[in-house]
């Protein structure tokens, strides 16, 4: 061998990627070079103005902080958000709670479109996923942490409100793809019958718009595809023992394809929006009632309209319509599991306000009617709901105001009641006291969640060997919260705020697994056993606080710190086991650098602490603590640098997920996560006025 072959090999070998075009993704080498790469120092950058708080427990994302995030799937923004908890199983699928405002069975916080709730949840999951929309089509994003009122209806365990961008003027396409590996992977890219266990795909993501802007309208179309490959090696033992072979079909995945269509106009006659879509996902949802990872096929298909006559003036009109279809459709199984669910919900709601700048009304009416059509025969499978709400607003004295919003819900012979009320006072020009107070109180049969219909005769867990133990009767729910901040502005470029939380959750619904675990060598598989019990009227009381800060010591940086930590007292035996499975304390520390233009650095460091799950404990000791029933505290580095070329046209993004390599495992069930690299390229052919 010659002295330029032996440079050639030894190049290589510190430089992996060049042996092979799809090994690229594994490389951090790679990634260290298009960092470096993309860093063309030619003039000094800025990161965008600090957004002012404009309310106690609101936090604002901005397209800009999304982009630079690294965000590929809509779950991802649950990385973003403060003080909320996420866990997924299978690292698409992702469980949500806003700090103390619910535990995490209960899927209840809100999910707005453009002024439009959606309804995403199904049988006690709410995957954010199936929305056709991709996060670079948004242009913020609202996160409530308090009670709140959101178009008509009352959200007490928190909402997200997404807000899509406005196209620039004229025709533009623009198209997204982003796709990665998980670095260290023993095995090779694509599954061979001979390969060690692969672990490293991620994706691929892609994005496909097309839009048109003319005079006071746009009309945009586009389609979304997603894939998750079931790589880890627990998770993928589990799928086999329900995935079902048949011909051309491939190993376990989860893929989505999710067309959508937005018009909106905004002129003289006011503003409207109407946004449907469109979602098809070979799911393998986890089902906890089972312990079982079921393969299905999951539709979600919407359309919704919405509009105001007066946008941002006191005294005008507005108004929402949506459909939502909801189809859990059957997959092959090995036991022929199929969940034979599919759930219309129609609603609407007429709203008119009156006012000036001291005082302010509002009073609305508007229904939900959900049918459920299943081939179980179902007692009573529709339900009508009409709810009355309304809003006062006083701003009489210079520096005080004050909110109250209360709504009343009708349902057959049971009402509930919802009221917030929101106090604001600005004491000096540096800092401002803001509290939310919020009550609920709502029988169990408006959240016809999946042990109502049970109840009502869905037999799906009976034909599945399974038969939870119900209670003789689930009483209604009651909350009542409390926020209490104090915000700080003590320097231009410097936010601070400090908030108190109290959680008195009462009448809950609480349900308890407990896990048994089975190996089947001559299958290669595993499974899980649950038995459940389903306990009513719990109760527990939470307290705790947060802080915040963001400041920008450079015109180039903006960090900001947060902190949130609640406790839980004087609860029952039920509510304990549940809320262990949340992280007490969370904390997380974020950077963007901007050093120069169209081109940013992004880092976002997070810590939860353990968690305990009590039902995993007899899987864990009959799998020789290959299960655990705990996961240890955690800790996550996220980096993220981005480079737009062509005058913006081009944004070419390199991401390193969990940076510090940390086995990274949110569910004692879950997969593993270790550190992961991946590239997003974005083409925007038009970069008109309307680009950010």
């Amino acid at each position: 061998m010659d002295a330029r072959t032996g440079r050639r090999k030894a190049f290589r070998r510190f430089f992996p990627f060049l042996r092979s075009p799809l090994s690229a993704l594994r490389s951090p080498q790679l990634a260290l070079l298009l960092i470096a790469g993309l860093l063309p120092l030619t003039a000094w950058g800025q990161v965008e103005p600090l957004l002012a708080p404009g309310r106690a427990g609101v936090q604002v994302l901005t397209a800009a902080e999304i982009e630079r995030a690294g965000a590929r799937r809509l779950s991802d923004l649950f990385a973003l958000l403060d003080g909320w908890h996420a866990y997924s199983v299978d690292e698409y699928t992702w469980y949500a709670t806003a700090p103390g405002l619910g535990l995490m069975q209960q899927q209840e916080w809100m999910l707005l479109v453009d002024g439009q709730p959606v309804d995403v949840e199904a049988l006690g999951v709410q995957n954010i996923n199936l929305l056709p929309l991709h996060p670079l089509q948004l242009d913020s994003v609202v996160v409530y942490s308090v009670p709140g009122m959101h178009e008509g209806r009352m959200a007490a365990s928190g909402a997200l409100h997404l807000y899509t961008r406005k196209p620039p003027r004229g025709a533009t396409a623009r198209g997204s793809f982003s796709a990665g590996n998980e670095v260290g992977d023993p095995g090779p890219f694509l599954y061979t019958d001979r390969a060690t266990p692969n672990i490293d795909r991620v994706g691929p993501d892609a994005l496909g718009e097309a839009s048109l802007a003319m005079g006071e309208g746009d009309l945009r179309a586009s389609v979304k595809h997603s894939e998750h490959h079931v790589t880890d090696q627990q998770l993928r033992q589990r799928a086999y023992y329900q995935y079902e072979w048949a011909p051309g079909r491939r190993r376990p995945r989860l893929r989505l394809d999710a067309p959508a269509l937005l018009l909106r106009t905004d002129g003289a006659l006011g503003r409207h929006t109407l946004f449907a879509g469109h979602s098809r996902l070979e799911d393998l949802r986890f089902f906890d009632p089972l312990g079982l990872e079921i393969p299905t096929l999951h539709l979600f298909s919407h359309a919704g309209l919405g509009g105001d006559f007066a946008p941002g003036r006191p005294t005008g009109l507005g108004y929402r319509a949506g459909y939502t279809v909801t189809n859990l459709d059957e997959e092959p199984t090995r036991d022929h599991l199929a969940y034979d669910w599919r759930e219309d919900r129609l609603s609407g709601h007429l709203e008119g306000r009156l006012g000036n700048r001291f005082i302010g009304a509002a009073l609305g009416f508007g229904f939900d009617r959900v049918e459920v059509r299943t081939g179980y025969p179902v007692e009573e499978p529709s339900l009508f709901l009409s709810h009355a709400v309304g809003r006062l607003t006083l701003n009489a004295v210079r520096g005080w105001s004050q909110q109250f919003s209360a709504q009343v819900t009708h349902l057959e012979a049971e009402r509930s009641f919802k009221g917030v009320m929101e106090t604001t006072v600005r004491p000096t020009a540096w800092q401002t006291i803001a509290f939310t107070g919020a009550y609920a109180w709502e029988p169990f049969a408006e959240r016809h969640d999946q042990w109502y219909w049970t109840r009502q005769g869905y037999a799906f867990l009976t034909d599945a060997g399974s038969s939870p133990a119900l209670p003789g009767r689930f009483t209604a729910r009651r909350s009542l919260t409390g926020d209490l901040a104090w915000m700080l502005h003590p320097a231009p470029e410097v936010w601070l705020t400090l908030t108190g939380h109290f959680r008195q959750l009462q009448g809950l619904t609480l349900d308890l697994y407990r896990y048994t675990y089975t190996a089947l060598p001559v299958l290669g598989a595993e499974h899980f056993n649950a038995t459940t019990q389903v306990r009513s009227g719990q109760a527990g009381r939470l307290a705790g606080g947060s802080a915040n800060l963001r400041l920008r010591p450079l015109p180039q940086l903006e960090v900001q710190a947060h902190l949130t930590h609640l406790q839980a007292f004087t609860h029952d035996a039920a509510f304990r086991t549940v809320w262990a499975q949340q992280p007490a304390t969370l904390a997380s520390l974020s950077a963007r650098y901007v050093p120069v233009p169209r081109f940013s650095l992004f880092a976002r460091f997070r810590y939860v602490t353990s968690t305990d799950w009590q039902g995993f404990e007899p899987a864990a000791a009959q799998s020789a603590r290959r299960f655990r029933a705990s996961t240890p505290a955690l800790t996550r580095l996220d980096l993220a640098a981005q480079k737009a070329f062509w005058g913006e046209r081009l944004r070419a993004l390199v991401a390193v997920r969990n940076a510090l390599d940390a086995p990274f495992r949110t569910h004692p069930a879950g997969s593993v996560s270790r550190l992961t690299f991946f590239v997003q390229l974005e083409v925007d052919l038009n970069v008109g006025r309307g680009r950010r």
